[in-house]
Parts: structure tokens; sequence; C-alpha cells
């Protein structure tokens, strides 16, 4: 086990002007891609915090 919790990686801005491009252009195809991206990120980033908290778990365990 490591003395530092992993890093948090931090997404990328949205291009909200190209995704809408993308949408027009494919004629509202790019617009599920779109969606099933918003809803995929915070999956990712919650699954990315629960290594930072079992560490912190762990290390309020072993002072505990």
């Amino acid at each position: 086990m490591s003395d530092q919790p992993p890093e948090a990686q931090h997404p990328a801005p949205d291009n909200y002007v190209g995704r809408i491009l993308a949408t027009i252009f494919t004629f509202g195809i790019y617009m599920f891609w779109w969606y099933y991206n918003q809803m995929d990120e915070p999956n990712k980033h919650f699954t990315s915090n629960w290594a930072q908290e079992d560490y912190l778990v762990n290390a309020v365990d072993a002072i505990g």
C-alpha cells in the first residue's frame, strides 16, 4: 500500500459549440453520444473517488 492516495483526474471542459455543430451536421445523431457522454462522466468521477475514499478509510482505521 502506498503512502499517498491516487491523484484525482480532472476532465477537460466540454466544447459545447463543437458538440452543437456536430449535432446539427449529423442531423441529431451525435446528440445520442453527447447524452451518453454526459451521463458517463459523473460515473467515472465516482469510480475515481472510490480509491481515495478507500485510502481515507484505511488511514482512519490505522489510527483508531
